[in-house]
This record gives structure tokens, C-alpha cells and sequence, in this order.
């Protein structure tokens, strides 16, 4: 591929000059068994799974996801990838799919989607979005973030070092556990993670969810994201690296979402 790797041995990990994410460790991070929590927050509201959508005909691609709030994990929990397919056809087959994976315990919980923004842009196959697609099939609203790459980037690092347990993926994640493990690296002429279409769609997927829960930026619900100058972007990377530096825990924020306090 023209990628400068270096391998390495420490232990039984084995880490790759130009991982994205190199603090990312099959013995620290993946879980033979991942346990769906089926309690409720504080708030009297369910611990939903979520839906983290990678739009796009020639390779979708969700990830499911669950933050446990008692203990606060992330916990991924299955994957699904499609090749080109159109996104209705494919939205009936994440719901087989994770009707399958997660029975009558998702139907309990209940599902939401988050994702990508643009998901809310039109395109000559539909005269609906993606967004508005996935919304009407599975009756959930996609919510998305204005956060960008290199902090969302930097979301995901800080929770697979923050401790052992505060990030943990199913072994039936095979392709997310490649991409996390060696697959996603940075692309040396642009400084920003490669844009291979292959492993990239499963890697934004992680990193829509944490921005959606995790992240500093505006969540807007169904709405076409809002163009940002570079001072704007700069302002939530400096943002974010200041939280990092102060090693704060975090948690889900509160939002404005289009005027209105969530």
C-alpha cells in the first residue's frame, strides 16, 4: 500500500507505526461476552442500544452500541456492512439483523440512530435522505454531530486509555476489531486517517457515536450540518484538548438541539 509500518513485539500485542489508534489492545478491549445492561439511568429512561450509521450506496455501514452509565462503558456490540445496496434495502436488513443478534432484549431496550451528517444531504437515487429513510423505517430520528475528524479522533483514544473496562467491542466484531487493531492509519500526506473504503466506514461509525455522546459539538437532529469556518474547528479542537489535558471523565453532555435544551 505505500504505508510506512513498523511491527513490533510487546507481549502479545502488536502495534503498527501509523494506527490511528494504537492504544487500541485485542486483550484489553475485546470481550469474549459483552452483557446488554437492561437497568434504567437515574433519569427513569432506558439504556437504549444505539444504531451509528455510515451512509453511502457503495459500502454502509452500523455499528450497535450501549453505554452502561453505572459502570461507564461503551460497549459495542455487533456490525453490519453492506455493498452497494440501496439505504432502504439496507435498513431492513440491519433490523433482521440485529433482530437476530439481540431478540426480545432489544425490542425491551429499545433502538436509536446516530451518524453520519451527511446522511441529511439529497441525492438523484431518492427524493428523500438517508436520514429521512432510515427515520421512517425504523421510526427513530438519526441524530448527528458538527464535531470534526481530528477530535472525534481523539474521543475514541481517550476512552480505550482511559481504563481497562471503559471501552470494550463483541469478538463478533471481526472487521471493526481489524480496523482498530491494524487496518486504520493515518494518511501520511494529508495527516488524517486514510480514506480507504474498506475499513474507514466501520472506523466513522465508532466515531459518529462518540461524538453524538461524548463529544463537545452541537447535536443536530435531522437537519444538514452546518458548514463551520476553520477558526470554528479549531476553537473545538482546542476545546477538547483541554478536557483531555485535565483528564476529565466523560459523560454524555447536555446538547442544545436547535434552540431547545436536551
Amino acid at each position: 500500500t505505500g504505508r510506512m509500518r513498523e511491527l513490533y513485539l510487546d507481549g502479545d500485542d502488536v502495534a503498527l507505526a501509523g494506527r490511528v489508534w494504537p492504544e487500541f489492545s485485542f486483550r484489553r478491549h475485546v470481550r469474549e461476552h459483552v452483557d446488554i445492561f437492561m437497568g434504567r439511568r437515574d433519569d427513569g429512561h432506558s439504556n437504549q442500544i444505539w444504531r451509528s450509521w455510515d451512509f453511502g450506496y457503495r459500502h454502509p455501514a452500523v455499528t450497535w452500541h450501549q453505554i452502561d452509565r453505572e459502570r461507564d462503558r461503551w460497549n459495542v456490540l455487533a456490525e453490519l456492512e453492506g455493498e452497494d445496496i440501496a439505504i432502504g434495502k439496507f435498513t431492513k436488513e440491519v433490523m433482521e439483523y440485529e433482530q437476530a443478534i439481540f431478540g426480545q432484549r432489544g425490542v425491551q431496550i429499545g433502538f436509536r440512530n446516530c451518524g453520519d451528517p451527511a446522511g441529511n444531504q439529497t441525492s438523484d437515487k431518492s427524493e428523500m435522505t438517508s436520514a429521512e429513510i432510515v427515520r421512517h423505517i425504523t421510526g427513530s430520528a438519526v441524530l448527528t454531530s458538527n464535531m470534526g475528524v481530528m477530535p472525534m479522533v481523539e474521543l475514541v483514544r481517550h476512552r480505550l486509555v482511559e481504563r481497562d473496562d471503559a471501552f470494550g467491542i463483541h469478538r463478533r466484531c471481526k472487521r471493526t476489531i481489524d480496523g482498530l487493531d491494524y487496518g486504520y492509519v493515518w494518511n501520511e500526506r494529508t495527516g488524517r486517517p486514510e480514506k480507504d473504503g474498506n475499513f474507514d466506514h466501520l472506523m466513522d461509525t465508532l466515531q459518529y457515536f462518540a461524538a453524538v455522546h461524548m463529544g463537545v459539538g452541537v447535536v443536530h437532529r435531522d437537519k444538514p450540518r452546518e458548514q463551520r469556518s476553520e477558526r470554528e474547528a479549531e476553537r473545538d479542537w482546542e476545546e477538547w484538548m483541554r478536557r483531555l489535558r485535565g483528564d476529565e471523565r466523560q459523560r454524555r453532555p447536555r446538547f442544545r438541539i436547535w434552540g431547545k435544551s436536551a
